[in-house]
């Protein structure tokens, strides 16, 4: 059995992947488009998502799996708003090939936010399943 410390730090480090891995897309795109608003937007919407993740594990510690799928799903859902968002905008740009914002580049968030989903959902059904027995 894990020590409570440590799978708290645990817990926290893979909620910090989550958000980070994330949202990292979301504060390129707004330096790639000059915009420190949008920047400014991811920096808080991760650290809101975080702390609300980590506040939901202090209340909920047995389900930390399904937290973290929930954490992972609400990234997914806001990536999928920024994108929407912010995908005209970087349309127009020229392609900068050493930005990575290439037309390809961008279609490549999709299908990531959709395996990213998949995997969020599974962790959830997981967690339930294994409340269950």
């Amino acid at each position: 059995m894990m020590e409570v410390g440590r799978s708290r730090w645990g817990f926290l480090g893979g909620l910090g992947g989550a958000v980070l891995g994330g949202f990292t897309w979301v504060g390129v795109a707004g330096v790639t488009l000059h915009d420190g608003l949008v920047v400014g937007a991811a920096v808080l919407t991760a650290v809101v998502v975080w702390t609300a993740g980590a506040a939901a594990y202090t209340r909920f510690p047995t389900r930390a799996l399904g937290l973290i799928g929930v954490v992972i799903l609400a990234v997914v859902l806001i990536d999928w708003i920024y994108l929407l968002l912010l995908l005209p905008r970087l349309a127009e740009l020229p392609t900068y090939p050493w930005f990575g914002t290439s037309q390809a580049s961008i279609r490549a968030i999709r299908p990531a936010l959709v395996a990213a989903s998949v995997a969020g959902g599974a962790l959830v059904i997981i967690d339930v399943l294994r409340q269950r027995s």
